[in-house]
């Protein structure tokens, strides 16, 4: 069945729209944000009673998710808390459309971020080329080339650290341990997020459900080899070894 106007329509600003393509939002926030504009837009209001059971009921996502990325979310000020809950009632929450009071970074900000720190590095360039010593002018340009590979590194593995964890829930339908994390973050390094993906993708089929770790994948990325291995290669390998037993027995 095809959706229709007639059956119902939500009426949001197309600047809205526009805006939000350009913020970091993971998938699970932005579908925590589709359900707050149905059922406050939807309904000509600015905010609604919105329990964390609602939000999973609407989202299909599991509960902790759902109350970790929905507190993000309000600590970013894109949502606002307009009422506290009580013994009786939700809390009620609204949508934040002042897009500059958002603690979210956008990809135009990150431009513009960059621009002003390539411009601080080269004016630290050109002093340090000024300097009467070259010890010293070798220095500072080492120091201004690390602190840009170092700002590079950050957001790179933040942004990967996040690619993966979304595609191991929605491959496992959990979610990474707290244990896991460390693993993780040095496999990112190590490997990228592109790799791991595709390992986890692949993998998991023959593991059938049963991965329930990161570590389970480790293995497959440093030797490009399964996690276990069979004792034998295959079963008249097995045969061979089990006769010479029981000869030698």
């Amino acid at each position: 069945m095809a959706a229709q106007l007639e059956d119902g329509f939500t009426r949001i600003a197309d600047q809205i729209l526009e805006e939000i393509p350009k913020y970091k939002l993971n998938g699970t926030q932005f579908r925590i944000l589709m359900v707050v504009w149905r059922y406050t837009y939807g309904f000509s209001r600015k905010d609604h009673e919105l329990s964390l059971t609602f939000f999973v009921k609407a989202t299909g996502l599991g509960k902790t998710q759902i109350d970790r990325e929905l507190k993000n979310l309000i600590d970013y000020d894109v949502l606002k808390v307009t009422q506290e809950s009580t013994y009786t009632q939700s809390r009620k929450l609204g949508f934040n459309k002042n897009f500059d009071q958002w603690k979210i970074g956008n990809s135009q900000q990150k431009e513009v971020q960059s621009a002003k720190t390539l411009t601080v590095s080269e004016n630290a360039e050109e002093q340090s080329a000024k300097m009467s010593t070259g010890t010293v002018s070798k220095n500072a340009d080492q120091d201004i080339h690390s602190f840009k590979d170092n700002l590079k590194d950050i957001t790179t593995t933040e942004d990967d650290l996040k690619k993966v964890a979304d595609a191991y829930y929605e491959i496992h339908k959990h979610e990474l341990k707290t244990r896991d994390w460390p693993d993780v973050t040095k496999a990112v390094k190590e490997f990228g997020a592109d790799r791991i993906i595709s390992v986890m993708e692949e993998k998991s089929v023959a593991a059938l459900g049963a991965v329930t770790t990161f570590r389970y994948y480790l293995p497959v990325l440093r030797n490009g080899e399964e996690r276990s291995k069979p004792r034998f290669n295959n079963v008249n390998s097995y045969n061979d070894i089990l006769n010479n037993f029981l000869k030698e027995g």
